[in-house]
């Protein structure tokens, strides 16, 4: 095993505080957003002990630390990417791409003479990118579009222009390709959702929460929300036309490739193919192309995703999405006395707080002398190469087949995080607390 040390990214709609908060750092000057633990190039995790990459060290032995089957599938690259993920303000309105949408995007860009990392890039690698959020916080967020008739109710009471032609238009929404021509039609420069139409339509939605007849609170302070911060973009229409999702801890909800999306407050697990692969279309100053993402999304009007947990033991849910890449299990550990309460702050910033004592963390090492039957170590469900991370209490975790100068044992604590190769074998944890695993299904 190797603790890793995550890649720490602090794009302006992260949190200051909710990922310090729950590494137990210090809260941030700039907002931190991301923190990667994977192996793709864009963000490189590395191994505290010795100071190396975790890509290097795979690269060193790859059919040990991937297995023979994984490193058949995928080549030598780990499959999946983990991240914890807080936004405080609404992420861009996004997809990502499948594999031949990505190979085509990639190789265009390359003829075009683009740098791989330049900022009016899109396509980064030649990898798909379907995703699974795992909420550790009440986290907000949208998916997909909401069916054309639901949307059409949203709009009794709005005035204005972009509101009576969202009227009309969502009429023929329910027809083939309907909702992908409103959506172009939206982003067009001869659309009436010009700047000075938007700011109309959010300013109706305002006036309407103020008079109380709103029939979606939740929708109209959303778009309140937006037009304060991106005065006139269109992206603040589309995303009126967005399922609203709201994940408690412990809930999970899944992405496919082309699936709309914007996440917008909380703190997560957010767990993926391994690919940095996002086409924009509002809701951001990165760069944006619109034209792509009508291109390539999907219009379906369908719920979201939601992905219960199976149980496969009586200590582990685990949360198997439709991606070959990866899965997520949380274990939660017998006797677990180190509960922590994941809370949103007023601003809308996930916050972890935990409720287990320094000084349960200090003594943990002669408390383990002392557990009971109902803290002994279980066995962790999965195989092949493994990232876990700790998100309560103190772990214990041992391989049974550990590598020449790695460790067969490390205790964890909130935030901290390991990981196994493929030939280490059986994971077996104990103590009190909740742990995280991701792998390959």
């Amino acid at each position: 095993m190797e603790r890793l040390t995550g890649w720490k990214k602090n794009d302006a709609w992260g949190s200051t505080d909710a990922i310090p908060n729950f590494l137990g750092s210090e809260r941030s000057e700039s907002p931190v957003s991301e923190v990667w633990f994977g192996d793709h190039i864009d963000g490189p995790t590395s191994l505290n002990e010795s100071g190396i990459i975790l890509r290097d060290l795979i690269d060193q032995d790859p059919t040990a630390m991937l297995g023979d089957g994984l490193l058949y599938s995928f080549g030598p690259r780990l499959p999946f990417l983990m991240k914890l993920i807080a936004p405080a303000e609404a992420l861009s309105l996004q997809v990502h791409p499948t594999k031949e949408l990505a190979r085509e995007g990639y190789i265009r860009e390359d003829v075009l003479g683009i740098e791989r990392t330049a900022a009016d890039r899109t396509y980064r690698d030649m990898n798909h990118k379907p995703e699974m959020i795992y909420a550790l916080t009440d986290f907000e967020a949208l998916v997909g579009f909401r069916v054309p008739r639901k949307a059409r109710r949203l709009l009794d009471g709005l005035e204005g222009m972009v509101a009576d032609s969202l009227r009309k238009r969502l009429r023929l929404a329910t027809v083939r390709s309907g909702l992908k021509m409103l959506i172009g039609w939206l982003f067009d420069e001869d659309s009436p959702a010009t700047a000075e139409g938007v700011s109309e339509f959010a300013a109706s939605c305002a006036q309407r929460l103020e008079r109380g007849t709103s029939p979606s609170r939740r929708t109209d302070e959303m778009v309140t929300r937006l037009a304060a911060k991106y005065v006139g973009d269109p992206g603040i229409i589309v995303a009126f036309l967005m399922n609203p999702v709201s994940l408690r801890p412990g809930e999970a909800v899944y992405i496919p490739p082309r699936q709309i999306h914007s996440y917008q407050s909380g703190l997560g697990i957010e767990v993926m193919a391994s690919s940095d692969n996002v086409v924009r279309a509002g809701l951001t100053r990165k760069y944006v192309d619109s034209a792509q993402l009508v291109e390539i999304a999907e219009f379906s009007a369908l719920p979201p995703i939601r992905v219960a947990a199976e149980h496969p033991s009586d200590t582990t849910d685990t949360f198997l999405a439709p991606a070959q890449e990866f899965s997520l299990s949380v274990t939660t550990l017998p006797a677990a006395e180190a509960r922590s309460a994941y809370s949103h702050e007023s601003d809308a910033r996930g916050a972890f707080k935990s409720e287990a004592s320094a000084h349960d963390a200090v003594s943990h090492e002669s408390d383990m002398h002392e557990l009971s039957d109902d803290t002994r170590a279980v066995t962790i469900p999965g195989e092949g190469p493994r990232i876990l991370m700790c998100l309560e209490g103190s772990i214990d975790v041992t391989t049974s087949a550990p590598r020449a100068h790695s460790a067969d044992h490390l205790t964890l604590t909130c935030g901290q995080s390991v990981f196994v190769g493929a030939c280490e074998h059986d994971i077996r944890a104990s103590g009190r607390g909740k742990l995280i695993q991701c792998a390959t299904p």
